[in-house]
């Protein structure tokens, strides 16, 4: 009789941005579900004050959500373990040219 187990292997990933934009964010907000983390992205533009009384007239800014991103609870570890690997390379390359 013939295994029919399925085989593990390896393909190769061929990364397609295609027309994707890329948007700043200057906040985010983490949001916990049963198995799931939902990452939103904000950008808030600061208000235009052209006199000290402006600045009582403001009440709020508005934060415009810009992306969002949903990780499985088994995966947030390791894209927190490559966000921080990021910034230490990034930390030492900076160190290293001064």
């Amino acid at each position: 009789m013939e295994n029919l187990e399925p085989k593990e292997f390896q393909l190769p990933i061929d990364w397609d941005f295609g027309d994707l934009a890329s948007r700043y964010a200057t906040n985010m907000l983490i949001q916990k579900g049963e198995n799931e983390f939902y990452i939103s992205f904000f950008d808030i533009t600061p208000p235009l004050l052209f006199s000290p009384e402006d600045h009582d007239k403001v009440k709020s800014v508005k934060a415009n959500c810009v992306s969002r991103i949903i990780i499985a609870k088994d995966k947030l570890q390791s894209f927190i373990d490559a966000l921080q690997q990021s910034v230490i390379d990034t930390n030492n390359a900076e160190t290293s040219e001064d």
